[in-house]
């Protein structure tokens, strides 16, 4: 099966920046698979997302995603920290708003909402208002509207890093859930080294100045994970030494 993301010898330096973010960066995302990228603070992963989509342009190198817009759909979708739900806009308006654009008639708008709602387990909160919403309840939100799009590839940029522990490990299993039922490739940025163990089918490093890929990581641990468990620690350790 063809990768359905490319990316080849990808760099990026901010204008007038005296060296390169990253540098080299070779990538390929198969369609379906799991993969979580870590790495310290200003290694520019979120930048690296952002370049594996055009969204911004690279100093260096190309990526290709193989996803052509269907008319129905988007190619990708994004999930961020910070939800960026519009506050004047009830949450079903809210999931409804990426949208706009597609070939979808009323009926078909309607059933795709509620199909993305329903996926991200927030089918109740549709009447409510942003600010009455939790932090885990706002990030469910954010999932279904990029869920709504029937995305190829979901990129996911530290979407659990503001709520409270037991929150971060509930919207795990509940990601992995709609993960195995929707099946969309994802790209998943996390400082969380467990984390990434715990969800992702492949782990890449980035380290150095320029940050480069130092440990590309195959998780072959079978699901469900049990995230105490002695061989995902293990993983853990060994991602941590490369770090």
């Amino acid at each position: 099966m063809a990768p359905l993301l490319t990316a080849r010898g990808l760099a990026y330096a901010y204008p007038g920046g005296a060296s390169a973010v990253f540098e080299g960066i070779d990538l390929s995302v198969e369609p379906g698979e799991f993969i979580a990228i870590v790495g310290q603070s200003g290694v520019g992963k979120s930048t690296l997302l952002r370049c594996c989509v055009g969204l911004t342009a690279a100093t260096a190198g190309q990526a290709r995603l193989e996803a052509p817009p269907a008319g129905t759909g988007r190619p990708y979708a994004f999930v961020f920290q910070d939800t960026r739900l519009l506050p004047w806009r009830r949450v079903r308006a809210n999931v409804a708003y990426g949208l706009k654009g597609l070939a979808l008639d009323h009926a078909a708008l309607e059933d795709r909402v509620d199909e993305a709602m329903a996926l991200a387990l927030v089918r109740d909160l549709g009447e409510r208002w942003p600010f009455q919403l939790s932090g885990g309840q706002a990030q469910r939100v954010g999932i279904a509207r990029a869920l709504a799009l029937r995305p190829r590839l979901l990129l996911m940029d530290e979407p659990f890093s503001a709520v409270d522990a037991l929150t971060r490990q509930k919207l795990q299993d509940e990601l992995l859930g709609i993960w195995q039922r929707a099946r969309p490739a994802v790209l998943f940025v996390t400082h969380d080294i467990e984390e990434a163990v715990y969800l992702a089918d492949r782990v890449i490093v980035l380290g150095g100045k320029p940050a480069r890929i130092v440990l590309e990581r195959r998780i072959a641990l079978p699901r469900p994970r049990e995230r105490e468990s002695a061989p995902l620690q293990q993983e853990v350790r060994a991602i941590e030494r490369a770090l």
